[in-house]
This record gives C-alpha cells, structure tokens and sequence, in this order.
C-alpha cells in the first residue's frame, strides 16, 4: 500500500504528461497535414495551370497556322513557332520525368520555359513523379502523351507550308489542320477531366485522412483523459486512506512523530514523542523542545552527517542515536528522517525508543559470553537440528572451525554409535531430553568421548521450537577406566588376559556351548626350560622372552580364542567350535611349533619349548573348574611322557597324586 501510495502522483504526472506530448503531437501533425495539403493542392493547381498553357498552346499554334497559310503573314509565323515553344517545352518536362532515374532538373527548366512560376514548378515535378501510382493521373498522363503524335503531325505540316510555299488548292491542307485542331482538342478536353478526376479524388482523401487522423487522435487523447481522471480519483481515495493511517499513527503510543529543522525545532510532536523523554503536552510547550539540546555532544558528527546526506541525496541512513529524558538518563532511539519535498532542512521525524532493544542486547551479550565461558561444547540447533549457534568448546572438542559449523546439520553422536542416535531419538521424542555416555567424530576420524545432555525447547503452544545439545568431555575418566579394567582384567607385562578375565570367559564358552550344544578344549601350556634362562640371564631377559612368547601365541590363534597368562610361565587357551579332538591337536601343534623357533633377546639366542594338557567340553567336564583341573592333568601327562608335547586328558590314564594349581 505504501509503494502504490508512492506511485499515485507520478502517475498521474506522467498521464498528464503524455496528454500534453499527445495534443503537441497533434498540433504538429494538423500542421503538417495542412502543409502537405496545401503542397499538393497548388501542385495539382500548377498541373492544372500547366494543362491549361499546354491547350491554349496547341489552340494558338492551330489558329496561327491557320492564319499563315491563307495570309503569309510573318507575325502569324511567330506566334506559331511562340506558341509550340510553350507545348514543346512541357513535353521535355514529362519526357525528363519518365526517365529511370526521372531528370528532375530538367523537368524543372522546361516547366519554367512553359511560362509556369518558380514556386510551383518543384511540387508539380514532385506530384508527377509520386502520382504515377494514382490512376486518375496516370490516366491524364496517358491523354498528355497521345497528343504528341497530333502536335508532330502539326508540326510536319507547318514546316511543309513555311518552306515549300504551297500554290494552287490550300483546301485540303487547311482542313487537314481544322482536322487535327479538333483530335488536339478532344485530347484536352480528355485531358482536363482526367486532372479534374484527380483533383477530386485527392481533396476525398486528404478530407477521409484528415477525419481518421484526427479521430483516432481524439480516441487516444479521450481514453488517456479517462484513465487519468480514474487515477486521480484513486490517487485521493489513497490519500484519503494515508491520512486515516497517518492520524491513526500519530494518535498510537507506538512511534514517535515530530516534525523538525536543522537548527533544532521540534514542531507538532506527538504524545508517544514526548512521553518518550519524559514530558507529556500539558507539562511543556513544544516551542520549549529542540532536538540539539536533547542529543548527547557524541551524535553531534553523526547528525551533522545526516543533514548533509539529506541535503545532498534527499535522503540519510535511520540513526541510531539517544535523547536526555526530562529526569537525566538518557533513551536510546532510533530516528528515520523524511525530508520536506524539495526542502532538506525541514521535514518529520519517526522515532522509535529502543529502550527494550538495548535490554535485550545486553542478555543476548550476557548469554554469549556465558556460552562461551563454558568449558562444555553446547549447540543450539532448529527443528531441523541445522547449528544455529555454538562455542568455542564445541568447536575445540570437534577440531573444527566454530563459524564452518553453523548452518550444518548438528550430529549430536558419531555414525558408529547408531545404538546410542536411536535411544536420543526416542528420548528427545518421549521425554523432551535424554542423557548418557557417547561419542562424537572428530575431524581427523578419531572418537572422542563425551557426556551429551540433550533438551527440547517448546514454545507457549507446544510446538518445537529448538534443540540444546550440552557434551563434557569425558575421555580422561573414559582413559581412567579402560586403565583400571586393564589391571583388573589383563596381564600388566605381557597384555594378555589374566587369571580372572580367563575365568570370565571360559564361563561364557560353557554357557555358549550348552545353548548351542558344541564342543570346545581348555588349553594348559607350561612353558619348558624358562627357570634356567630367568637365573642365567635375569628377570628383565625373562620378561622380554615371555612377551615375545605371547606375541607369537596371539600369532597362531582366531579371534574367536583366548589366550590368557595365569602368572610365571603358565598360559591358557579357550579354542572353541571345534569339530572333533585332532582339530584341537592341530592347534596345540602350532603352538609347539612356534616356540619351537628360537627367540633374540638382546642379542642373546635363547631357546625354550612348552608342554600343553589339553581338556574337551563336555567330554572332560561341564564347570569351570572340572575342565581347568582336566586339563592341567592332561598338561603334567605331557610333561612326563616321552612320546610328545601335547596331551589330550584320560582319566584311565595312571598318575600319582597331584595337588591342584
């Protein structure tokens, strides 16, 4: 509404503007019609005029022939060689005018021999080169040039009669002349009505030219008179609704409005100004307010700048400024000037106080330091989970840049944990937040471990209208843990499984096999030979060897296995799913074999062997206890046969009495 308000006046000034280029145009073009008119009104004239020379030529030449033959009389000679100078001289102007390219000039010189005056000599030659497509003149064309043939034959007869001196009968030569007098005649009588066609014909339509010119003019002139008169009636029914806004807000407590001057006057403020410093209409008179008095000395360049951008552009930039309020402090405002139509000094004011503005700055400025004061990554995102926000902790947590994250989609966990996304999902949908232990994606791959707390933000009406994400880093406690559950649950030297991690897990084999009803074997390995190089060489020589003993038993076992160090040189191995006993036997063989090969301990070659009892689920036992002891007996069976390295346990086999490790 405001831009159509805006558009009103020029529109109106430019239908206005084109009616007054409209009549103008009309003017010159009455104008111009009246001079072609009048161009070709006396050239028709002169053309007329020239038919007329050229008959009353041809009549003279006839008669004072005529004349000369009977009497003789020289003077009759002269008039009839002065009276053919006048046809012929015609006769070159046309034939000059039918040549391609017509000879213009020297149709011009033969018209003015003919005795045609100088002014109208150039419209005649015009009218007989453009006219050509006319029929009526063309036609009296036709009439002018089929006299040729009488005026030569006139011509023959006279030189016939001035140079032979005829004797005797002049009868037939004078009737032969009475006889073309009246061809000639006939043929410009002809002649005469054709040009007389043709002169009608032209008034017809210059009149029909001028009446459809003039009328469609009138048309164009009527309908931009009409259009212009709507859009003024438009143009005061939006003003009308202008001044109704206006009034509305001048009387609204919402904006400021006052008008103004350079040098300070404040002029017809409204109670929504004045209140805004302070002062109502009753307590003071606004002749007693100027706006230079009211601003702080600081916006003295600022407002200066901005009359000097009104007086050069006609317009300025809104301002943010601030007015002393009538009990000291002082508001914050902000002011749009609108100059006075081709006045830069004077003009109104509107003026909004940004009081709340500020407030709501000094928050927003209060929560961003907050933010990024906090030691913990925070995100806020939109319903969408797009980063509208976060801190440099986030961005320090993520390895990335903090202004590359905002406008990306937030991850609130890495990929890998879909677990974990499925459980927020739930919790942020249910609950309105969810909380736990997870990981998010650093840019160089790595996982980092966070505590994420993770909220919904509603507005009055239920809807979602933000995300908060919160993550502490947590990875020193993460590191903590996996070091206590490694002393707790692994060998600290060789890095295997201990004593108690092997007891867990050969629990879960049990309970695995049971369900799925399959075969498993508990390997015992005692290492052979170990004491000797522990007391030649010394302890640090043993623990390097047994480290290099439990790489190579890690070497030849699955995934699927466990190998574990019960303390000194003992180990043990769960192997499960296994199809028969000589499966087992295979394994236990590629143990041997591998200590078989002899070990470099700074610079020392050392060589140790292994002895392995071997136990089979459910074969030798259904518990923990039954299996280990089984194979620990099948390990001393080893130790003492002959025959071999590995043994499978037989409780018929003979034994003396041993003590349970």
């Amino acid at each position: 509404m405001v831009n159509r308000q805006k558009n009103e006046p020029t529109h109106i000034k430019q239908r206005v503007r084109q009616i007054v280029v409209l009549l103008s145009f009309v003017c010159a073009l009455v104008f111009a019609l009246g001079y072609i008119q009048a161009q070709l009104l006396g050239s028709m004239r002169a053309l007329v005029y020239g038919e007329g020379i050229w008959a009353k030529s041809q009549r003279d030449s006839v008669l004072a022939l005529e004349r000369y033959l009977w009497q003789r009389d020289q003077r009759d000679w002269t008039v009839f060689e002065t009276s053919l100078h006048g046809v012929m001289a015609l006769r070159r102007s046309r034939l000059a005018l039918e040549e391609n390219p017509p000879d213009v000039a020297a149709a011009e010189r033969g018209m003015l021999d003919a005795g045609h005056h100088p002014d109208d000599v150039k419209n005649l030659a015009r009218l007989l080169t453009w006219g050509r497509g006319i029929p009526q003149i063309e036609r009296a064309m036709g009439f002018w040039t089929e006299g040729d043939g009488g005026v030569d034959r006139l011509i023959t007869l006279a030189e016939q009669i001035h140079k032979n001196q005829p004797s005797g009968d002049l009868i037939p030569i004078s009737l032969e002349i009475e006889q073309l007098s009246k061809v000639l005649a006939a043929q410009e009588t002809a002649f005469s009505m054709a040009l007389g066609e043709g002169d009608r014909w032209l008034g017809q339509m210059l009149v029909r030219t001028n009446f459809l010119l003039l009328t469609g003019l009138l048309l164009m002139v009527g309908a931009l008179t009409s259009r212009m008169m709507r859009d003024i009636d438009t143009a005061a029914a939006v003003l009308l609704d202008s001044q109704v806004r206006f009034k509305t807000l001048f009387d609204g407590d919402l904006i400021g409005i006052v008008s103004w001057d350079r040098h300070g006057a404040l002029l017809s403020p409204n109670d929504a100004f004045l209140k805004m410093i302070g002062y109502d209409s009753n307590s003071v008179s606004p002749s007693d307010l100027n706006w230079r008095m009211l601003t702080p000395l600081e916006y003295k360049t600022l407002d200066e700048r901005a009359l000097m951008a009104l007086k050069q552009n006609g317009y300025c930039d809104p301002l943010q400024k601030e007015f002393f309020h009538r009990l000291g402090h002082r508001v914050p405002v902000l002011v749009v000037l609108v100059p006075n139509a081709g006045d830069p000094e004077h003009g109104m004011a509107f003026i909004l106080d940004r009081t709340s503005d500020k407030k709501m700055e000094s928050q927003l400025q209060l929560s961003s330091s907050v933010l990024e004061a906090s030691r913990d990554g925070i995100l806020l995102c939109d319903p969408q989970r797009i980063v509208l926000t976060t801190n440099q902790a986030y961005a320090q947590m993520t390895q990335t840049d903090q202004q590359s994250l905002i406008g990306s989609v937030a991850q609130f966990c890495a990929e890998e944990r879909a677990d974990d996304l499925r459980q927020m999902d739930v919790g942020l949908a249910t609950q309105g937040f969810w909380q736990g232990d997870t990981q998010i994606m650093q840019a160089d791959g790595q996982l980092l471990a966070v505590r994420a707390s993770l909220s919904v933000v509603r507005d009055t009406q239920g809807r979602l209208t933000h995300y908060v994400a919160v993550f502490t880093d947590i990875s020193l406690r993460k590191a903590l843990e996996q070091s206590l559950k490694n002393r707790a649950y692994y060998d600290p030297l060789t890095g295997l499984p201990n004593r108690s991690l092997f007891s867990d897990r050969l629990d879960t084999a049990l309970a695995r096999a049971q369900r799925a009803h399959s075969r498993f074997a508990v390997l015992f390995l005692d290492l052979d030979d170990f004491k000797p190089v522990n007391d030649r060489y010394g302890h640090r020589v043993g623990d390097l060897l047994l480290q290099q003993v439990a790489q190579r038993f890690k070497s030849v076992t699955r995934e699927s296995d466990t190998i574990a160090r019960l303390g000194g040189d003992e180990f043990v191995m769960i192997s499960e799913s296994l199809d028969h006993s000589e499966s087992v036997l295979h394994v236990a063989e590629k143990l041997v074999g591998q200590l078989a090969l002899p070990f470099f301990v700074e610079g020392h070659s050392l060589q140790v062997g292994c002895s392995i009892g071997i136990s089979l689920f459910p074969d030798h036992g259904a518990t923990n206890i039954e299996l280990t002891r089984a194979a620990d007996t099948a390990m001393y069976d080893a130790k003492a046969s002959a025959d071999g390295r590995c043994k499978i346990y037989d409780a018929s086999a003979p034994r003396a009495e041993m003590k349970m490790r």
